[in-house]
Order: C-alpha cells, then structure tokens, then sequence
C-alpha cells in the first residue's frame, strides 16, 4: 500500500468514508426515529448491556428474549419488529440452557420460524478482546444475517481482562461494534452487577458509557423483574415483572400480574379476547364489541385492554396505526 499513491485508497479511508452520510440523510433518519427488533426494548444496530446478580434470572430472560425473536413472538407483551436467526454465544455451557429451551417451547408451543430460521447456539473457547476473534465472530454471525447476536456472559468472553480498566473494555467494546456493524443487528452483553449493586454493572463505566441499552435484572424466588436504566435517544419503557412459571425439571418467565391489577372486569376482557383471538390479531373495534356484548361497559374497555397490555396478557401485534391485539399466555400462568 503506497500512500502518496492518489489512485490508492487506504482500507480505513474507505471505511471512513462509507460511513458519513449528509445533512439531509442526518435529518431523514431523526424524522424516522428508532427502529426496534424488540418493541420498545432493543433497537436495531443497538450495542445493549443486560445486568444483574448471580442467580437473578439474566440468561432466562436473554433465553426468553431470543426464541422471541426467533418464532416472532411478543416478549413481555411487546411484539417482535424483526424476526429471524439469533447467535446466542452460551459461555457457561449448554446443559442448563438446554432444559430451560425445552421448558420455552413445552409452554410456549409457537408455531415453526420462518424457513431455515434456528438459534445457533455457540460455545467456543471466546476472547473478545483480541481483535482476531471480534473479526470471527462478525464473519461467521454476518453469513446468518441474525436478528441479534447474544454474548452470554461478558466476563467468560473476556478471559484475562482487568474489567476496571477502561482500556480492557474500550478494546472488548471495539470488538463488539465491529460485530454490531457487521450484522446490523443489536448485540446483547449479559454481565454481572458488581458488590454494590446500585452502582449497576461490575467493572469499568466506559461499559455504560458505551452501551446504547442497559437493562438490569433483579429476581427472588418466584419473580424477575426487568427495568431499564438506560435508553440512548428514547424514553425508556416501563419495568416488566416476570414469573417464574414450573415447567418439567426448569421454568419459563411469563409477565406476571398482580391479583389487586386482575379485577374482574380486566378477566372479563381477557376472556372476550381469547374467544376470538386469531394469530393475526383482531382489531381494536372487534375487541370492544366483544366485551361490550359481555356485559362491559364501552368507557371501561379501554382501561382493561391497556391494563392487559401492560402486563402482557394481550399485545398489538398490528402497528401503532392500525392496531391488531392477541391473547400474549394462558391466563392460569399468572
């Protein structure tokens, strides 16, 4: 490579170049707002953090969030904008997963992805902070064209780092982008919080810093709650409250709901809309009809249908114009 060759350009000139863009272009997507692959939660081309401590549930909901994606089913109530293929990279092995995927699917039985969609499973030997491994997995994940790309957790992807150091994780960072903008999809850390755990995720804040999403998990026995802390360039959604639900020898998370929320007109309404729930959703009017013709009052549907929905019982699995609501679980879940 000559560089006072001007017929010759530079490998990072040209990289450079590719990714400016005009002032009209710059105006044209602030218009157009964030693309979402979760609704709400993962915007496309997003780098996201998912944090909390040992034994709160993190995997779950990521195991949970990625079939979602996969069958096009709606995560804690909010739909799917981009299905297909996920890379879920499993750094503490597969055995458990293995359960907790069958659990998924004996409870959830969606019906099959699109043609010659699957989660690839990974569990390779992994480093992310040697850029020879950054540039493997962004060629071998860019090949499947994924709806997201999973790195479960931060710290088996990252053997031998000093995880204060901003240095370490600004090279791990620099990997990650490099997968991110390979796929053009998001890219979803799962990491530890550290001792305190109000002081969020372990280890260096140019994680946080870095991150478009961040999203922490906190559980007990029976709940999972999910909240995010941070949301570049939106506002962030509300928490969702996970159950626990036994199936076979693992769970599931299902939204949970809380007996005070499911009054009797809100079973009402949720029993209007399993009686005439389509996969494709019925729209907003056939609803109402519904539950006026089971004795619900027209000024009280709206207030059921949005008490639903915020708890994922039902979903709009039709567009903010043109809504189109389904049944999200069985009620007896809850």
């Amino acid at each position: 490579m000559n560089p006072l060759d001007p017929d010759e350009e530079w490998p990072f000139v040209k990289q450079f170049r590719e990714s400016t863009m005009n002032t009209d272009a710059l105006l044209a997507r602030a218009v157009c707002g964030l693309d979402f692959v979760v609704d709400r939660w993962i915007p496309a081309e997003s780098l996201v953090l998912v944090y909390g401590p040992s034994g709160a549930g993190k995997s779950s909901v990521t195991i949970d969030m990625a079939l979602s994606m996969l069958h096009a089913m709606p995560w804690g109530g909010n739909p799917i904008d981009n299905a297909g293929s996920v890379v879920y990279w499993a750094g503490e092995g597969v055995q458990g997963i293995g359960q907790r995927v069958r659990a998924w699917y004996d409870y959830h039985k969606p019906d099959d992805p699109s043609s010659g969609c699957d989660v690839h499973w990974a569990t390779a030997s992994l480093d992310l902070s040697k850029p020879e491994w950054g540039a493997a997995v962004a060629k071998f994940s860019e090949g499947l064209a994924p709806s997201a790309v999973f790195v479960d957790t931060f710290a088996r992807a990252t053997a031998g780092i000093e995880e204060n150091s901003s240095r370490d994780v600004g090279l791990v960072i620099y990997e990650l982008d490099r997968i991110r903008k390979a796929i053009k999809a998001p890219v979803i850390v799962v990491h530890h919080s550290g001792k305190d755990a109000s002081k969020g995720a372990r280890g260096s804040s140019a994680m946080r810093a870095a991150v478009d999403v961040e999203i922490e998990v906190t559980g007990s026995e029976n709940r999972v709650m999910v909240r995010c802390t941070k949301m570049r360039d939106a506002e962030p959604p509300e928490p969702i409250e996970f159950e626990r639900v036994s199936v076979g020898e693992s769970f599931v998370l299902v939204p949970a709901v809380r007996s005070a929320t499911m009054t009797r007109g809100t079973q009402s309404a949720l029993d209007a809309l399993r009686a005439i729930d389509i996969p494709d959703g019925v729209a907003n009017n056939v609803w109402k009809n519904a539950c006026v013709e089971a004795g619900i009052a027209e000024s009280s549907f709206f207030r059921y249908r949005s008490t639903l929905v915020k708890h994922g019982l039902a979903c709009n699995v039709g567009t903010d114009k043109q809504p189109r609501y389904a049944v999200y679980r069985e009620e007896g879940a809850a």
